[in-house]
Protein backbone atom coordinates (compact mmCIF):
# COMPACT_ATOMS: atom_id res chain seq x y z
CA UNK A 1 0.00 0.00 0.00
CA UNK A 2 2.77 2.51 1.08
CA UNK A 3 4.78 1.39 -2.70
CA UNK A 4 1.32 2.40 -4.31
CA UNK A 5 0.71 5.56 -2.56
CA UNK A 6 4.57 6.89 -3.20
CA UNK A 7 4.10 6.09 -6.87
CA UNK A 8 0.59 8.18 -6.77
CA UNK A 9 2.79 11.06 -5.47
CA UNK A 10 5.20 10.08 -8.14
CA UNK A 11 2.88 10.15 -10.51
CA UNK A 12 0.94 13.50 -9.63
CA UNK A 13 4.42 15.49 -9.20
CA UNK A 14 5.62 14.71 -12.67
CA UNK A 15 2.36 15.97 -14.31
CA UNK A 16 2.81 19.27 -12.39
CA UNK A 17 6.50 19.66 -13.53
CA UNK A 18 5.09 18.53 -17.11
CA UNK A 19 2.24 20.64 -17.10
CA UNK A 20 3.99 23.00 -19.52
CA UNK A 21 5.97 20.89 -21.40
CA UNK A 22 3.87 19.77 -24.35
CA UNK A 23 7.17 17.07 -25.25
CA UNK A 24 6.08 15.58 -22.04
CA UNK A 25 2.69 13.25 -21.01
CA UNK A 26 1.69 10.84 -18.65
CA UNK A 27 -0.09 7.77 -18.97
CA UNK A 28 -1.81 5.87 -16.01
CA UNK A 29 -3.55 2.69 -15.04
CA UNK A 30 -4.53 2.00 -11.68
CA UNK A 31 -7.60 0.66 -9.62
CA UNK A 32 -10.52 2.37 -7.90
CA UNK A 33 -13.58 0.84 -6.41
CA UNK A 34 -12.83 -2.51 -8.39
CA UNK A 35 -12.62 -0.56 -11.67
CA UNK A 36 -9.85 -0.20 -13.75
CA UNK A 37 -9.32 3.62 -14.54
CA UNK A 38 -6.96 4.59 -17.48
CA UNK A 39 -5.61 8.07 -17.23
CA UNK A 40 -3.78 10.74 -20.17
CA UNK A 41 -2.19 13.71 -18.83
CA UNK A 42 0.05 16.96 -20.36
CA UNK A 43 -0.29 20.32 -21.16
CA UNK A 44 -3.37 21.98 -22.74
CA UNK A 45 -0.77 23.18 -25.51
CA UNK A 46 0.15 19.30 -26.12
CA UNK A 47 -3.77 18.70 -26.72
CA UNK A 48 -4.01 21.47 -28.37
CA UNK A 49 -1.02 20.78 -30.61
CA UNK A 50 -2.18 16.84 -31.80
CA UNK A 51 -5.71 17.86 -32.32
CA UNK A 52 -4.79 20.85 -34.66
CA UNK A 53 -2.67 18.14 -36.55
CA UNK A 54 -4.88 15.41 -37.16
CA UNK A 55 -8.43 17.55 -37.41
CA UNK A 56 -7.00 20.29 -38.65
CA UNK A 57 -7.38 23.73 -37.20
CA UNK A 58 -10.97 25.47 -37.39
CA UNK A 59 -12.04 21.97 -36.54
CA UNK A 60 -14.05 22.66 -33.04
CA UNK A 61 -15.58 25.85 -31.96
CA UNK A 62 -16.54 24.84 -28.44
CA UNK A 63 -14.89 23.52 -26.08
CA UNK A 64 -17.46 21.01 -25.77
CA UNK A 65 -16.31 20.20 -29.57
CA UNK A 66 -12.60 20.10 -28.60
CA UNK A 67 -13.36 17.57 -26.23
CA UNK A 68 -15.02 15.20 -28.65
CA UNK A 69 -12.49 15.40 -30.88
CA UNK A 70 -9.79 14.46 -27.89
CA UNK A 71 -11.98 11.22 -26.93
CA UNK A 72 -11.76 10.18 -30.61
CA UNK A 73 -8.14 10.72 -31.04
CA UNK A 74 -7.72 8.65 -27.63
CA UNK A 75 -10.08 6.06 -28.97
CA UNK A 76 -7.83 5.86 -32.31
CA UNK A 77 -4.33 5.88 -30.83
CA UNK A 78 -4.80 4.13 -27.39
CA UNK A 79 -5.10 0.18 -27.69
CA UNK A 80 -4.48 -2.21 -24.31
CA UNK A 81 -4.52 -5.27 -24.97
CA UNK A 82 -4.36 -8.22 -21.88
CA UNK A 83 -3.53 -11.79 -22.43
CA UNK A 84 -4.17 -11.17 -25.81
CA UNK A 85 -7.56 -9.68 -26.07
CA UNK A 86 -8.13 -6.27 -26.88
CA UNK A 87 -9.69 -3.92 -24.03
CA UNK A 88 -12.53 -1.43 -24.89
CA UNK A 89 -12.25 2.02 -23.50
CA UNK A 90 -15.34 3.18 -21.76
CA UNK A 91 -17.01 6.11 -20.12
CA UNK A 92 -14.01 8.78 -21.42
CA UNK A 93 -14.27 12.07 -20.48
CA UNK A 94 -12.01 14.90 -20.30
CA UNK A 95 -11.08 17.91 -17.51
CA UNK A 96 -9.27 20.87 -19.26
CA UNK A 97 -6.74 23.12 -17.85
CA UNK A 98 -3.27 23.91 -18.46
CA UNK A 99 -3.36 20.45 -17.40
CA UNK A 100 -5.46 18.66 -19.19
CA UNK A 101 -6.44 15.17 -18.17
CA UNK A 102 -8.52 12.39 -20.00
CA UNK A 103 -10.06 9.57 -17.95
CA UNK A 104 -11.58 6.20 -19.22
CA UNK A 105 -12.69 2.73 -17.64
CA UNK A 106 -11.46 -0.45 -19.21
CA UNK A 107 -14.01 -2.43 -19.59
CA UNK A 108 -12.42 -5.60 -18.29
CA UNK A 109 -13.96 -9.50 -17.22
CA UNK A 110 -11.75 -10.34 -14.44
CA UNK A 111 -9.61 -12.49 -15.16
CA UNK A 112 -5.88 -14.21 -14.37
CA UNK A 113 -3.38 -11.57 -15.73
CA UNK A 114 -0.35 -12.75 -17.82
CA UNK A 115 0.06 -10.60 -20.37
CA UNK A 116 -0.25 -6.66 -21.33
CA UNK A 117 -0.07 -4.79 -24.09
CA UNK A 118 0.06 -0.69 -24.18
CA UNK A 119 0.53 1.39 -27.06
CA UNK A 120 -0.49 5.27 -26.94
CA UNK A 121 0.19 7.13 -30.16
CA UNK A 122 -1.97 10.16 -28.87
CA UNK A 123 1.13 12.32 -29.00
CA UNK A 124 3.11 10.64 -31.63
CA UNK A 125 3.05 13.71 -34.17
CA UNK A 126 5.02 16.06 -31.66
CA UNK A 127 8.44 15.82 -31.90
CA UNK A 128 10.88 14.15 -29.07
CA UNK A 129 7.34 13.00 -27.16
CA UNK A 130 7.71 11.17 -23.78
CA UNK A 131 5.34 9.83 -22.26
CA UNK A 132 5.47 8.09 -18.97
CA UNK A 133 3.76 5.01 -18.17
CA UNK A 134 2.68 3.68 -15.11
CA UNK A 135 0.69 0.50 -13.91
CA UNK A 136 -0.83 0.72 -10.16
CA UNK A 137 -3.26 -2.79 -10.42
CA UNK A 138 -4.11 -4.28 -7.30
CA UNK A 139 -2.57 -7.95 -6.95
CA UNK A 140 -0.33 -7.22 -9.57
CA UNK A 141 3.61 -5.76 -9.84
CA UNK A 142 3.64 -2.20 -10.10
CA UNK A 143 5.29 -1.24 -13.42
CA UNK A 144 7.22 2.04 -14.83
CA UNK A 145 8.65 3.15 -18.30
CA UNK A 146 8.91 5.52 -21.03
CA UNK A 147 6.89 5.34 -24.27
CA UNK A 148 8.57 7.11 -27.21
CA UNK A 149 9.33 7.22 -30.75
CA UNK A 150 12.16 4.83 -30.17
CA UNK A 151 9.92 2.10 -28.86
CA UNK A 152 6.96 2.96 -30.80
CA UNK A 153 5.27 4.34 -27.73
CA UNK A 154 4.64 0.14 -27.20
CA UNK A 155 5.41 -2.08 -24.25
CA UNK A 156 4.60 -5.42 -24.00
CA UNK A 157 4.75 -7.19 -20.81
CA UNK A 158 4.79 -10.80 -19.48
CA UNK A 159 4.07 -11.68 -15.99
CA UNK A 160 7.07 -14.42 -14.57
CA UNK A 161 7.22 -15.49 -11.36
CA UNK A 162 5.11 -11.94 -10.34
CA UNK A 163 7.55 -9.95 -11.88
CA UNK A 164 7.01 -7.82 -15.61
CA UNK A 165 9.55 -9.11 -18.01
CA UNK A 166 9.67 -6.75 -20.82
CA UNK A 167 9.73 -8.24 -24.66
CA UNK A 168 12.02 -6.74 -26.57
CA UNK A 169 10.81 -8.28 -29.90
CA UNK A 170 9.82 -5.27 -32.29
CA UNK A 171 9.75 -4.14 -36.21
CA UNK A 172 12.60 -5.56 -37.91
CA UNK A 173 11.92 -4.75 -40.92
CA UNK A 174 13.94 -2.17 -43.57
CA UNK A 175 11.73 0.62 -42.91
CA UNK A 176 11.74 0.34 -38.80
CA UNK A 177 15.40 -0.27 -39.12
CA UNK A 178 15.82 3.00 -41.25
CA UNK A 179 13.59 5.32 -38.75
CA UNK A 180 15.43 4.41 -35.61
CA UNK A 181 18.78 4.78 -37.41
CA UNK A 182 17.69 8.23 -38.38
CA UNK A 183 16.20 9.10 -35.08
CA UNK A 184 19.34 8.34 -33.02
CA UNK A 185 21.70 9.70 -35.40
CA UNK A 186 19.20 12.75 -34.79
CA UNK A 187 19.85 12.07 -31.17
CA UNK A 188 23.54 11.63 -31.36
CA UNK A 189 24.10 14.81 -33.51
CA UNK A 190 21.69 16.95 -30.65
CA UNK A 191 23.96 15.19 -28.03
CA UNK A 192 26.96 17.40 -29.33
CA UNK A 193 25.25 20.16 -31.16
CA UNK A 194 23.17 22.60 -29.38
CA UNK A 195 23.77 20.05 -25.99
CA UNK A 196 27.21 19.27 -25.55
CA UNK A 197 29.05 22.05 -24.68
CA UNK A 198 32.45 19.92 -23.48
CA UNK A 199 32.02 17.94 -26.49
CA UNK A 200 32.58 21.67 -28.87
CA UNK A 201 34.91 22.38 -26.73
CA UNK A 202 36.96 19.56 -27.05
CA UNK A 203 36.62 19.14 -30.85
CA UNK A 204 37.44 22.93 -30.90
CA UNK A 205 40.52 22.52 -29.07
CA UNK A 206 41.44 19.84 -31.36
CA UNK A 207 40.88 22.23 -34.77
CA UNK A 208 42.87 25.60 -33.20
CA UNK A 209 46.05 23.50 -32.44
CA UNK A 210 47.15 24.90 -36.29
CA UNK A 211 43.61 25.37 -37.87
CA UNK A 212 44.30 23.26 -40.43
CA UNK A 213 41.41 21.20 -42.01
CA UNK A 214 43.65 17.91 -42.89
CA UNK A 215 45.59 17.94 -39.20
CA UNK A 216 41.94 18.33 -37.59
CA UNK A 217 39.90 15.61 -39.60
CA UNK A 218 43.26 13.43 -38.75
CA UNK A 219 42.80 14.38 -34.99
CA UNK A 220 38.73 13.68 -34.94
CA UNK A 221 39.45 10.60 -36.23
CA UNK A 222 41.42 9.38 -33.63
CA UNK A 223 38.64 10.88 -31.22
CA UNK A 224 35.88 9.14 -33.05
CA UNK A 225 37.61 5.68 -33.04
CA UNK A 226 38.14 6.17 -29.16
CA UNK A 227 34.79 7.01 -27.65
CA UNK A 228 33.12 4.98 -30.26
CA UNK A 229 34.94 1.80 -28.17
CA UNK A 230 33.71 2.74 -25.00
CA UNK A 231 30.68 4.58 -26.19
CA UNK A 232 29.60 0.72 -27.74
CA UNK A 233 31.12 -1.24 -24.99
CA UNK A 234 28.73 0.94 -22.38
CA UNK A 235 25.65 0.40 -24.29
CA UNK A 236 25.38 -3.15 -24.72
CA UNK A 237 26.68 -2.85 -20.68
CA UNK A 238 29.85 -4.63 -21.04
CA UNK A 239 30.86 -1.15 -19.19
CA UNK A 240 29.20 0.31 -16.13
CA UNK A 241 31.20 3.46 -15.24
CA UNK A 242 31.09 6.21 -12.48
CA UNK A 243 29.64 9.30 -13.93
CA UNK A 244 30.56 11.69 -11.25
CA UNK A 245 34.22 10.43 -11.71
CA UNK A 246 34.05 10.60 -15.79
CA UNK A 247 32.65 14.12 -16.46
CA UNK A 248 35.04 15.69 -14.02
CA UNK A 249 37.68 14.29 -16.58
CA UNK A 250 36.09 14.77 -19.48
CA UNK A 251 36.38 19.20 -18.39
CA UNK A 252 40.08 18.18 -17.43
CA UNK A 253 41.10 16.66 -21.06
CA UNK A 254 40.05 19.59 -22.39
CA UNK A 255 41.87 21.76 -20.09
CA UNK A 256 44.80 19.76 -21.43
CA UNK A 257 44.52 20.00 -25.35
CA UNK A 258 44.11 23.90 -24.54
CA UNK A 259 47.66 23.68 -22.85
CA UNK A 260 49.21 21.33 -25.48
CA UNK A 261 47.89 24.48 -27.86
CA UNK A 262 49.77 27.08 -26.38
CA UNK A 263 52.81 25.36 -25.38
CA UNK A 264 53.54 22.66 -27.38
CA UNK A 265 51.16 23.22 -30.87
CA UNK A 266 52.68 20.22 -32.53
CA UNK A 267 50.91 17.17 -33.42
CA UNK A 268 52.63 14.02 -33.19
CA UNK A 269 51.98 10.71 -31.57
CA UNK A 270 51.64 11.93 -28.07
CA UNK A 271 49.24 14.02 -28.73
CA UNK A 272 47.66 11.80 -30.86
CA UNK A 273 47.58 9.24 -27.77
CA UNK A 274 46.12 11.65 -25.52
CA UNK A 275 43.26 12.40 -28.11
CA UNK A 276 42.59 8.67 -27.79
CA UNK A 277 43.02 8.33 -24.20
CA UNK A 278 40.48 11.27 -23.63
CA UNK A 279 38.53 9.98 -26.26
CA UNK A 280 37.73 6.56 -24.10
CA UNK A 281 36.31 9.09 -21.62
CA UNK A 282 34.14 10.76 -23.51
CA UNK A 283 32.71 8.29 -25.07
CA UNK A 284 31.95 7.07 -21.29
CA UNK A 285 29.96 10.65 -21.11
CA UNK A 286 27.49 9.98 -24.65
CA UNK A 287 27.59 6.02 -23.65
CA UNK A 288 25.29 8.09 -20.21
CA UNK A 289 23.01 10.20 -22.88
CA UNK A 290 22.68 7.20 -25.09
CA UNK A 291 21.41 4.90 -22.14
CA UNK A 292 18.53 7.42 -20.89
CA UNK A 293 17.06 7.11 -24.61
CA UNK A 294 15.51 3.65 -23.10
CA UNK A 295 15.08 1.71 -26.70
CA UNK A 296 14.50 -1.59 -26.26
CA UNK A 297 17.45 -4.28 -25.88
CA UNK A 298 17.37 -5.92 -30.25
CA UNK A 299 17.72 -2.26 -31.06
CA UNK A 300 20.75 -1.65 -29.32
CA UNK A 301 23.34 -2.27 -32.22
CA UNK A 302 21.45 -0.48 -34.88
CA UNK A 303 20.87 2.48 -32.15
CA UNK A 304 24.43 2.88 -31.15
CA UNK A 305 25.46 2.66 -34.72
CA UNK A 306 23.33 5.74 -35.86
CA UNK A 307 24.28 7.59 -32.07
CA UNK A 308 27.81 7.08 -32.80
CA UNK A 309 27.18 8.39 -36.27
CA UNK A 310 25.04 11.53 -35.04
CA UNK A 311 28.03 12.51 -32.74
CA UNK A 312 30.47 12.30 -35.93
CA UNK A 313 28.45 13.74 -37.91
CA UNK A 314 28.91 17.07 -35.53
CA UNK A 315 31.91 16.98 -34.94
CA UNK A 316 32.55 17.07 -38.80
CA UNK A 317 30.26 20.17 -38.75
CA UNK A 318 31.77 22.44 -36.06
CA UNK A 319 35.01 21.76 -37.93
CA UNK A 320 33.53 22.54 -41.42
CA UNK A 321 31.94 25.33 -40.35
CA UNK A 322 34.63 27.05 -38.88
CA UNK A 323 37.17 26.44 -41.14
CA UNK A 324 34.81 27.67 -43.95
CA UNK A 325 33.19 30.58 -42.08
CA UNK A 326 36.20 32.01 -40.62
CA UNK A 327 39.85 30.33 -40.87
CA UNK A 328 40.10 29.88 -44.41
CA UNK A 329 39.74 33.78 -44.76
CA UNK A 330 42.18 34.51 -42.06
CA UNK A 331 44.52 31.44 -41.85
CA UNK A 332 47.63 33.24 -43.87
CA UNK A 333 47.26 36.32 -41.37
CA UNK A 334 50.46 36.55 -38.95
CA UNK A 335 48.37 37.31 -36.30
CA UNK A 336 45.91 34.40 -36.69
CA UNK A 337 48.85 31.95 -35.78
CA UNK A 338 50.70 34.22 -33.63
CA UNK A 339 47.89 35.66 -31.43
CA UNK A 340 44.25 34.42 -32.12
CA UNK A 341 44.95 30.93 -31.65
CA UNK A 342 46.68 31.17 -28.90
CA UNK A 343 44.03 33.56 -27.43
CA UNK A 344 41.23 30.87 -28.32
CA UNK A 345 42.85 28.23 -26.39
CA UNK A 346 43.33 30.11 -23.55
CA UNK A 347 39.39 30.83 -23.17
CA UNK A 348 38.64 27.28 -24.00
CA UNK A 349 41.32 26.25 -21.26
CA UNK A 350 39.65 28.60 -19.14
CA UNK A 351 36.15 27.67 -19.64
CA UNK A 352 37.34 23.84 -19.63
CA UNK A 353 38.70 24.36 -16.02
CA UNK A 354 35.62 25.94 -14.43
CA UNK A 355 33.54 22.79 -15.17
CA UNK A 356 36.56 20.74 -13.83
CA UNK A 357 36.05 22.47 -10.47
CA UNK A 358 32.43 22.84 -10.51
CA UNK A 359 32.29 18.91 -12.11
CA UNK A 360 34.81 18.24 -9.15
CA UNK A 361 33.10 19.83 -6.20
CA UNK A 362 29.78 18.16 -6.90
CA UNK A 363 31.82 14.48 -7.16
CA UNK A 364 33.01 15.37 -3.74
CA UNK A 365 29.95 16.37 -2.61
CA UNK A 366 27.42 13.18 -4.06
Amino acid sequence: MMKFTHLLIVFFFINVAYAHQPDFSNLMIYEKDGKKIVVLKSSLTAFEGEVDFYFKKGAYKTPEEFIQLVIKHFKNNCRITINNETVDLTNLSVILGHETTLFAELKYKPTVVKSLYIKNTFFKNTPNNQCEFILLWKDLPQYQCVLNNFNNQEVKLTLTNNKWLMDTTIDHSFAATISTFYQFTVEGFKHVLPLGLDHILFILALFFLNSNLKSSIIQASMFTLAHSITLILTGIGLINPNLNIVEPLIAFSIVVMALQNIFYPKINHTRLLLIFLFGLLHGLGFASAFLNLHLPEKSTINALLAFTFGIELAQVFIILAVFFLFTKWFFTKIWYQKYFTKIVSIVIGLIALIYTFQRTILMLNT
